[in-house]
């Protein structure tokens, strides 16, 4: 098997062999682990599935930015733009390929938090500073995937027969733009 990129049968043949939760093990093992790092934040966020407790996790959304440039750099665009139409809050949905990731870095925060919603309002009397929140459940998505369907089948079912838990990722930070651009 290619521990780089497993192809589909080679995925589903992991899970058709295995139970669910030796799936997402191996899954952790050969992928997660291999492509994200031991122990960063994408396995931390995976065994706090696996642990089942369901209790809501904080992540730093600011060192988010820091470590992903094409995630901050989105944000800021949409914000910018929606400042200059005269709104005064938004939501801006980031999706997985939005974190162009190239980095193992980058990767390992890919693979922690997926796809989310930021939500920004302006700080009143700061000038260019605006409140950055994320509220974003953790789960699987067996829907929306293709090569690794079996893969969030499992984490669905572990989820839903009580043995694993999804929950509430949260992060918040402050945005500070140069109020004259």
């Amino acid at each position: 098997m290619s521990v780089d990129r497993p192809s589909r049968a080679q995925i589903e043949r992991v899970c058709r062999t295995f139970s669910d939760e030796t799936t997402m093990d191996v899954f952790a093992r050969l992928y997660i682990i291999r492509k994200a790092g031991m122990f960063g934040r994408a396995h931390q966020h995976l065994a706090h599935f696996l642990e089942g407790t369901g209790k809501n996790l904080t992540f730093d959304l600011e060192g988010l930015l820091r470590d992903v440039p094409a995630v901050k750099d989105r944000i800021v665009a949409e914000v910018r733009a929606a400042h200059r139409r005269k709104q005064t809050h938004g939501r801006i949905e980031i999706k997985q390929r939005h974190y162009q990731a190239r980095t193992q870095t980058q990767i390992d925060w890919q693979y922690a938090l997926g796809g989310f919603i930021v939500a920004w309002r302006p700080i009143w009397g700061r000038s260019g500073a605006f409140r950055l929140t994320v509220l974003n459940k953790y789960q699987w998505h067996a829907e929306d995937r293709e090569r690794t369907r079996c893969i969030h089948e499992a984490g669905e079912r572990l989820d839903r027969a009580g043995k694993a838990r999804n929950y509430m990722m949260m992060g918040e930070t402050v945005l500070e733009l140069d109020p004259t651009l």
